[in-house]
């Protein structure tokens, strides 16, 4: 981050996230074919999080440098009964390369251990589209409800380059897990 310029953070308010709960094996049918053009690596049955290196004919890449940390995790039981766990996440995106980006979209899925997915998709990074200089991070926080005692989150966030090129990366794989 340059020394100049200050990090940007919000909270977020979980309930303007939109989800769609569908069984594992029609997860890939259910999302939308643009958001499949913008992650087209999160589509796949497994909903592996690997992605290639693209080229410049408008799918994303993934550029060396922006990344994403997850920086902490929290739990809390809450008084919901369809949904009793709530994990709390704090999340940064970080800028490492020498072009400045601005997020527009993320994706999340999250896979409980009873099979159950939750996918996650939608414009703009807790409500904003944060831009980010070289150098900078962007950080929030927000959480995931599950009703199983596991689950294990992972996703992506998509946006844009100065130069108009679309790019990518990875929210890495992390296991929420109910203390004893």
């Amino acid at each position: 981050m340059g020394a100049n310029e200050p990090s940007t953070s919000r909270h977020h308010n979980p309930s303007s996230i939109h989800a769609v709960s569908v069984p594992a094996e029609s997860a890939a049918g259910e999302v939308s074919l643009r958001f499949r053009m913008w992650f087209p690596a999160l589509h796949r049955k497994t909903h592996s999080a690997s992605f290639p290196r693209m080229n410049q004919s408008g799918t994303p890449v993934e550029l060396d440098g922006l990344r994403v940390t997850v920086d902490r995790l929290i739990y809390r039981h809450v008084p919901v009964a369809d949904k009793p766990h709530s994990f709390v996440y704090f999340i940064s995106i970080h800028n490492d390369t020498d072009v400045e980006i601005t997020l527009q979209r993320r994706k999340w899925v999250v896979t409980s251990d009873d099979g159950t997915q939750l996918v996650f998709v939608g414009d703009g990074v807790v409500g904003q589209t944060p831009v980010l200089k070289p150098g900078g991070k962007f950080t929030y926080n927000s959480q995931h409800l599950i009703a199983t005692a596991s689950a294990v989150a992972e996703g992506a966030y998509g946006g844009i380059d100065e130069n108009g090129r679309q790019v990518v990366t990875r929210i890495p794989k992390f296991r929420m897990v109910v203390p004893d």
